[in-house]
């Protein structure tokens, strides 16, 4: 993904979030770690404990 692509993304998100800001977080979430693209990381981050409101 590219950051133009990301960007694009997380503005998209911004109008779900109006309507289901849990699903728009964890597509957020989804999102930058795809833009990350490392492994290591999307696993430590994967460990850690959520919660949405």
């Amino acid at each position: 993904m590219s950051r133009d692509e990301l960007l694009k993304k997380l503005q998209d998100l911004q109008e779900v979030a109006a309507v289901d800001c849990e699903r728009a977080h964890k597509e957020a979430d989804d999102a930058l770690l795809e833009y990350v693209n490392d492994a290591e990381i999307s696993a430590a981050f994967e460990l850690i404990e959520k919660w949405y409101a």
